[in-house]
């Protein structure tokens, strides 16, 4: 069980994605893709990035993990 799977880039992805999986997998990834991946911190560049899905990252491990 991976329960986070996170996907960088517009929610335009995430949709093309899951439209390309099929539906059996698309309904099995979609409680777990997280997309775009990352808190909302505010800034620009790949620090921001970084910090935003380690972010999310920590929240789920403490979080949803446990739910």
């Amino acid at each position: 069980g991976i329960g986070y799977i996170g996907l960088i880039g517009p929610p335009e992805r995430r949709e093309a994605l899951l439209a390309k999986v099929g539906d059996i997998a698309a309904t099995q990834l979609e409680a777990r893709l997280y997309a775009p991946a990352g808190l909302r911190l505010g800034g620009e560049g790949p620090e921001v990035t970084a910090l935003a899905v380690i972010a999310q990252l920590q929240y789920y491990l403490t979080h949803d993990a446990h739910a």
